[in-house]
C-alpha cells in the first residue's frame, strides 16, 4: 500500500510537493475519490513546475500506480541545456521596467 508520505513526494528530487488542487470524482469502478494535484516547487529540480496526481479513497488509503511503474518524467535530450538557457533569459530581462516607454518584452 503506497502512503501520503510517499505519494506527496517529487519522483526527482524527493521534496514534498505543493498540493494546488483537489478534486472529488468517482473511479473505474464507481467509488468516491479524491484527486489530489501536487506540484514540484523546487526550483533546482527538473521536474519544478511539474503535476502529479493522488488519487485518495473515501477511507484515507492511495490509489496504486497504474501500469505498473514507477512515477517518471523523461527529460527530453539537452532539456537540462535548455532549462538553464530560459533561466538566464528570464533573469536577464527581470530588470527592465516595463511600465518605461520604450521598453518592451519579447515572448519566444
Amino acid at each position: 500500500m503506497v502512503t501520503w508520505d510517499e505519494a506527496s513526494k517529487c519522483a526527482k528530487c524527493s521534496n514534498y510537493g505543493e498540493k494546488t488542487s483537489e478534486k472529488k470524482t468517482v473511479d473505474t469502478k464507481a467509488t468516491p475519490i479524491t484527486v489530489v494535484t501536487l506540484h514540484c516547487r523546487n526550483p533546482l529540480c527538473v521536474w519544478c513546475d511539474t503535476p502529479w496526481y493522488v488519487s485518495v479513497y473515501p477511507d484515507g488509503s492511495i490509489m496504486q500506480p497504474q501500469g505498473g511503474r514507477e512515477k517518471q518524467y523523461e527529460m527530453p535530450a539537452g532539456g537540462q541545456l535548455a532549462i538553464a538557457q530560459r533561466m538566464e533569459d528570464v533573469n536577464k530581462y527581470a530588470d527592465i521596467d516595463d511600465t518605461k516607454p520604450g521598453q518592451e518584452l519579447f515572448r519566444r
